[in-house]
């Protein structure tokens, strides 16, 4: 395993050849990067002595077929995909602590589960054999009938009140708000030729952050709009691509990453929580980041996780404040998909050895 490579404001890079983002069945590996403290200080340079290997883990499934966990907003509770066959993946829960896989749903394609804000159901997309459409469901976690909420979403979020959803149709530039039992609200951009790459919906100020990139060009621009449709704000551009942007808890900054396919960094900029207009310059957090489109932040945003793409798939925390990474674990193994919870004490991830993978 290798440390997390980073850099501060003060001192750049040269950047990295790296892989693709991975994904299962495709050959290669992934490292998972946990940066611990304050993201807020800004950056850091990676200390080169790596501490010993320290993390706990507890494996949660045997069965080799486990893979893009998501832990609940309580830290109880972890969803994950099962494949069952070539055919069939099916979406299934089991508390953190123990007992049995609660199943919920089942179809040719499952992707993407993610929690309700207040952990009583689970947003995901399947697709059924002989089918082609994408298909947004949500599913309470104790188990029941699976709403279809949406169709041919290629990205959603929840709202705040964890009553809505908000995401685009494909080809499309027009926001889409629906509520579970089908109603929507459409919020035209008023921006042409372009892809809607990210969206997040803070749950702090209920405003809407998504990425804007221009047809066949590169590039990339941060937006947010309020979720009535007003006060469109162009938060910042850029002629590099923008791949992820996530809010801050508080809704007062915005997360994104810039970078295509090699080395990324991420960004922050401080915006007001009412009008969504940036109040400052960006900042660079971290720099020589060979990472995919998603990043987690903790519910007191001082902690971030990511996947990292190298020659084998380990854990390391590295503190921001400069001082050794440690490494969480070791092996050859692919550990990949590394959700944390709110609260910053547990982290789930799958561990692809072979051709099994399982839950720890």
């Amino acid at each position: 395993g290798v440390p997390v490579a980073v850099a501060s404001e003060s001192e750049s890079r040269a950047p990295r050849t790296a892989r693709n983002w991975l994904r299962w069945g495709v050959p290669g590996v992934i490292v998972v990067g946990l940066l611990v403290a304050a993201l807020l200080r800004g950056g850091f340079v990676r200390d080169p002595k790596a501490g010993p290997v320290t993390g706990i883990h507890r494996r949660l499934t045997f069965t080799g077929n486990a893979f893009h966990p998501n832990i609940s907003p309580d830290g109880q509770r972890i969803a994950y995909l099962t494949r069952k066959s070539a055919l069939e993946i099916s979406l299934v829960v089991r508390d953190v602590s123990g007992g049995r896989e609660l199943e919920l749903f089942t179809a040719r394609t499952v992707r993407r589960p993610e929690w309700s804000p207040d952990g009583k159901q689970l947003r995901f997309t399947a697709t059924h054999e002989g089918e082609t459409t994408h298909v947004t469901y949500v599913v309470p976690r104790l188990g029941g009938e699976a709403r279809k909420v949406a169709t041919d979403f290629p990205m959603c979020t929840w709202g705040p009140d964890g009553k809505r959803i908000a995401g685009w149709w494909a080809n499309s530039t027009t926001l889409v708000i629906r509520n579970l039992s089908g109603e929507s609200r459409e919020l035209p951009l008023g921006i042409d030729s372009t892809w809607l790459r990210a969206i997040h919906w803070s749950h702090a100020t209920g405003r809407i952050a998504f990425v804007t990139r221009p047809t066949d060009e590169v590039g990339g621009t941060v937006w947010t709009i309020g979720e009535d449709g007003e006060n469109r704000t162009k938060v910042i551009e850029l002629e590099e691509s923008v791949i992820g942007a996530r809010w801050s808890p508080g809704g007062d900054a915005v997360y994104y990453l810039v970078g295509e396919g090699g080395t990324r960094s991420l960004w922050k900029i401080a915006v007001d929580p009412t009008t969504g207009e940036s109040t400052g310059a960006p900042r660079q957090l971290l720099a020589g980041l060979e990472a995919g489109s998603r990043f987690g932040l903790t519910g007191d945003g001082n902690r971030l996780v990511y996947t990292r793409t190298r020659n084998q798939a380990n854990l390391w925390v590295v503190p921001l404040n400069g001082d050794a990474p440690t490494q969480l674990t070791a092996g050859n193994a692919h550990d990949d998909c590394p959700p944390i919870s709110p609260d910053g004490t547990r982290i789930a991830f799958a561990r692809k050895a072979g051709e099994e993978a399982n839950l720890f």
